[in-house]
């Protein structure tokens, strides 16, 4: 099923002839949820064309086999797969003609509350998540559904809590302690290494020369295992930090310089650049 905004047909969700759409009702469009939907697909049959979304997307595949086609290539999913997508990357949907896919899927207008979990401007976070937390996901989302049935004054209210739950939920599976690490030994020594140095001035070539690795080599480890550059690696770490050292309360010119800058416009036009907002925004 679909959720559509009331002030139209968001053009990238436009369901298959036959499936009929969910219309959020006028009091509950203040919260941040642009669009549900869950069950069985055909995406073989019905492929959704590469464009963008309407915001920030959760997705789950429960069951069967599909293709997320991006710009930047084709990502074959397996069930508990589970991916948050920035709104500014374009994502489509096929797969094999005669397979059968169940998903859940959310999109919500406002990013991840936990750094962890937030994809940089023009990227993707992909993990798997194990049974269980599938199927938490699954009451989470049943539970979201049955909110918007129900669709009161405090739906808007209820909606946001169910994203800080689900963020809740998705940031303790992906930072839980003695998480195994599905990355080769040293491409997680190198994202560890650019998660605490947000700061260094020459970040990619202080890492190649820390860890004996060429840049060719490293771009290949990272393009492999986590769909992005070393650069976009670096982008995300000095974004995230900038996040929690913005919302601790630190001032501009203070978060500029601990990531290396010398003028605070330079960092602005940087942060800018990778989340859309300015640092006052918070983006």
């Amino acid at each position: 099923m679909l959720v559509i905004e009331q002030s139209g047909v968001i053009p990238a969700i436009i369901p298959p002839k036959g499936r009929r759409p969910w219309l959020i009702p006028d009091s509950a469009g203040r919260h941040g949820l642009r669009y549900l939907s869950w069950g069985k697909r055909r995406y073989g049959r019905e492929p959704l064309p590469v464009i963008h979304q309407a915001g920030y997307v959760y997705f789950l595949l429960v069951r069967g086999r599909a293709a997320l086609q991006l710009p930047t290539g084709t990502h074959h999913l397996t069930p508990g797969s589970f991916f948050i997508l920035h709104p500014s990357l374009p994502m489509g949907w096929n797969a094999s003609r005669h397979g059968e896919q169940e998903i859940l899927c959310w999109i919500w207008r406002e990013a991840p509350h936990p750094a962890a979990l937030r994809p940089a401007r023009g990227t993707i976070r992909q993990w798997r998540v194990t049974p269980a937390v599938a199927a938490r996901l699954q009451l989470l989302h049943r539970s979201l559904r049955g909110e918007l049935a129900r669709h009161d004054e405090f739906t808007p209210l209820a909606v946001d809590a169910k994203q800080t739950e689900l963020d809740i939920l998705l940031a303790r599976e992906l930072t839980a302690p003695g998480r195994p690490s599905r990355l080769p030994p040293l491409l997680q020594q190198a994202v560890d290494w650019i998660r605490r140095h947000p700061g260094a001035q020459r970040p990619v070539a202080d890492l190649c020369d820390r860890f004996d690795i060429s840049p060719a080599r490293l771009a290949r480890l990272c393009r492999k295992h986590l769909n992005a550059t070393p650069l976009e690696l670096v982008n995300r770490a000095k974004v995230d930090f900038a996040r929690t050292a913005l919302a601790a309360g630190n001032p501009v010119k203070a978060v500029a310089h601990d990531l290396g800058y010398r003028h605070a416009h330079d960092f602005t036009r940087f942060y800018r650049l990778q989340t859309g907002a300015t640092p006052s925004q918070r983006g």
